[in-house]
């Protein structure tokens, strides 16, 4: 992400928490309905490959939420020096 952007949400804590929060219950909701639709196929069906994309899905938005979170953490103004 753009340093501007993680310095902006840095700035703005309920921001910052907004977009956490649905990133990480975005993750559990698509793994809650990966499993479900998982059990509720039968084997070898399309359910079973779309639960998969699904589940994979989960592990990418909250993996994703959790980089995001940790650039916001270590983000600071570019030194004038260095640039």
């Amino acid at each position: 992400m753009p340093t501007t952007v993680l310095l902006a949400l840095r700035r703005r804590t309920a921001l910052r928490r907004l977009l956490s929060l649905a990133g990480y219950l975005g993750g559990v909701a698509a793994i809650v309905y990966g499993v479900l639709l998982f059990n509720a196929g039968a084997a070898l069906s399309d359910d079973t490959l779309a639960s998969g994309y699904w589940l994979t899905g989960a592990i990418i938005a909250m993996f994703g939420t959790h980089e995001v979170r940790q650039a916001i953490r270590t983000a600071r103004k570019p030194d004038p020096i260095e640039s």
